[in-house]
């Protein structure tokens, strides 16, 4: 009973942290609100705030397992800490200036990348079987669900700032 209750925790978490992992393209609505607020910068150099996300996530998702095995030495608990970690940079603040948002972006990338192969991994750590298949079935589910809810966020808030 105690190792079901654990297993439903796990998979609880993972799929909070799933919410995240469509990030990278539930920013778009917001592409014309940035153009307005850096009128100097071309269609261009507003679209590589999104390009860099997807440039950057599959770098990081290749260095991952390697970071992963330097952070501690202790199974299971580099995942955890990847996972943290990424979580930390997956959230940068309201940036002034083109750079800092090329920054950031870079930075969402790493963190995207990091809760997708963390999260991957512990599903398969820890679930087999039918289980296995229910966790990555409601991970897709719940990704689609935090891509709808970050469009939306994003839209909003955008909206109230003006």
């Amino acid at each position: 009973m105690e190792q079901g209750k654990s297993k439903k925790v796990i998979a609880a978490g993972l799929l909070v942290m799933s919410l995240t992992m469509a990030c990278n393209s539930a920013l778009a609505p917001i592409l014309a609100e940035v153009g307005k607020f850096f009128p100097d910068a071309g269609d261009s150099a507003i679209q590589i705030v999104l390009t860099l996300i997807n440039l950057t996530t599959l770098p990081a998702m290749i260095l991952e397992p390697m970071l992963e095995a330097k952070i501690t030495k202790k199974e299971y608990r580099g995942h955890r800490h990847c996972a943290h970690a990424g979580r930390r940079v997956d959230a940068p603040g309201l940036n002034t200036q083109l750079w800092m948002l090329y920054a950031a972006s870079v930075v969402i990338g790493v963190g995207l990348s990091f809760v997708a192969v963390t999260s991957s991994s512990l599903i398969s750590d820890y679930f087999t079987g039918l289980d296995k298949s229910r966790v990555m079935g409601f991970q897709s589910i719940f990704v689609s669900i935090g891509g709808t809810i970050i469009a939306k966020g994003s839209g909003l808030l955008t909206a109230m700032a003006g």
